[in-house]
């Protein structure tokens, strides 16, 4: 058989250089955009996993949040501008479906008495409003929060009948989510007499924002 016959072959440096120029181009903004998405994602979840500050404890219910003698006390304070608010109310509405016979539950709403209008939100009183059994209340510039120690939106305080503390902390596993956690199972056991006496208080993180700061001192 006849050799192959081989043809020359031209060869443009140029244009090769400049193929390449222009796919070095392209790849930096798509990596740049990768860099950026995957650190967005990070930050975000990394955001969501970070709990709020912790209570300064006070061991005995103070005196504005006890109320029944016959029951338990469980008080939850929240802030209104606060995007996780609505998740801790749903964990809260499930507890109270459970053991709310119970207890004397009451939600705290933050709201400042400079700016009454400033954290009008109507869909968080509405929640809170709207589980059977709970009493709602403005705590006019944290006041009461301040008394009980929370520092943190979605912190709840259940305290047994003679007023010692039995439980502090959240109720959901992360920021803004509904779903199985820590704090809220310990709660149920509590609530329903499945859970041994502690000489401490049970505690779960909390995810939330800050019900007051120091601009509001």
């Amino acid at each position: 058989m006849p050799d192959r016959l081989l043809l020359p072959v031209e060869v443009n440096v140029d244009g090769a250089r400049s193929i390449m120029g222009r796919s070095t181009i392209l790849c930096f903004p798509i990596a740049t955009w990768a860099f950026i998405v995957g650190a967005g994602v990070f930050a975000l979840a990394k955001y969501e996993a970070t709990p709020g500050p912790g209570p300064d404890i006070h061991l005995a219910v103070p005196d504005a949040a006890a109320t029944a003698s016959d029951k338990m006390t469980l008080v939850m304070f929240v802030h209104p501008g606060c995007p996780c608010s609505a998740a801790s109310l749903e964990e809260l509405s499930a507890l109270m479906a459970l053991g709310g016979s119970r207890l004397h539950a009451s939600v705290e709403i933050f709201r400042s008495s400079r700016e009454p209008d400033k954290w009008n939100e109507p869909s968080i009183w509405r929640s809170a409003s709207e589980i059977p059994g709970m009493v709602v209340r403005a705590d006019v510039d944290a006041v009461l929060a301040r008394r009980c120690g929370a520092q943190t939106s979605g912190q709840v305080f259940l305290y047994d009948k003679t007023g010692r503390l039995m439980f502090q902390g959240g109720i959901t596993g992360s920021r803004g989510h509904v779903g199985d956690n820590d704090g809220l199972s310990a709660l149920i056991h509590i609530v329903c007499g499945n859970a041994p006496a502690k000489a401490r208080p049970a505690h779960a993180p909390v995810f939330g924002c800050a019900i007051y700061s120091s601009a509001d001192e």
